[in-house]
């Protein structure tokens, strides 16, 4: 992937990828050189269902992905470094060898954003402060942006979650107060003739222990769901008991 030590091939490293998880011989993780992505973190497909339809992202969208979760994990382990250089005992007296410190990197937050229809899909890392975005257009066979007040189906989400993100964005957009034009549009006969919705942005954060939903709208957070509270709570108190909720 990244040529250390050969060719650099993304392609060659995606067909090993697969074939090593066909194979299953151990759980082992494989890290060379300062930084490489571990058995959680390489991804072998960026895709996502949209409406109970697949979107795949292409192969060259997919190396750019795997880059960027490197570069990201990159930047954990200078971040992680930084605290230890101040104070060896802030990670639990974990050493700089076996950084970054806990999880795997990358991709925790995916993001879908747009107007009215479906314009880009994407990553964050809250924590360094670097996203990943790939327009509707570059997903293949992905034709006509989805309308987000269509959305019948999101990836893994409970279907009355899903109806409760559109039914809030639906909201949102037909509680905005018309314009002077659209005022006059309505007086006089086309009342068809609605204002243009906010910006919406779509998280989905998920982790191994919760998953949170949040919808925005121009800024305003108009829906939020977390499942998994309670279990997301005894996870963050086992490891670190002087946080209070």
């Amino acid at each position: 992937m990244t040529g250390a030590g050969c060719e650099q091939s993304f392609a060659s490293a995606l067909n090993w990828y697969r074939r090593r998880a066909e194979t299953r011989d151990s759980f082992s993780l494989t890290r060379m050189g300062r930084v490489g992505l571990g058995e959680f973190e390489f991804r072998s497909e960026f895709g996502l269902e949209l409406n109970g339809r697949r979107l795949v992202a292409p192969d060259p969208v997919l190396e750019k992905f795997n880059h960027w979760r490197l570069e990201v994990k990159s930047k954990f382990i200078d971040r992680q470094s930084a605290i230890l250089e101040r104070n060896p005992d802030a990670l639990g007296g974990i050493s700089k060898r076996k950084l970054p410190y806990y999880g795997a990197i990358g991709g925790s937050c995916l993001r879908i954003s747009g107007s009215k229809n479906i314009e880009k899909i994407g990553f964050r890392e809250e924590w360094v402060g670097s996203e990943f975005w790939v327009r509707w257009s570059d997903f293949s066979e992905a034709g006509l942006p989805i309308n987000f007040g269509d959305l019948t189906s999101l990836d893994n989400l409970p279907a009355e979650e899903v109806a409760g993100i559109r039914n809030a964005y639906l909201t949102q957009i037909n509680s905005k107060p018309l314009g002077l034009i659209e005022q006059f549009s309505a007086q006089i006969g086309l009342s068809s003739i609605a204002p243009e919705p906010d910006e919406f942005e779509l998280q989905l954060i998920g982790s191994s222990v919760h998953r949170e939903t949040k919808l925005l709208c121009a800024g305003v957070e108009v829906f939020f769901k977390i499942r998994g509270l309670m279990a997301a709570k005894q996870y963050l108190t086992g490891h670190w008991p002087w946080l209070v909720f």
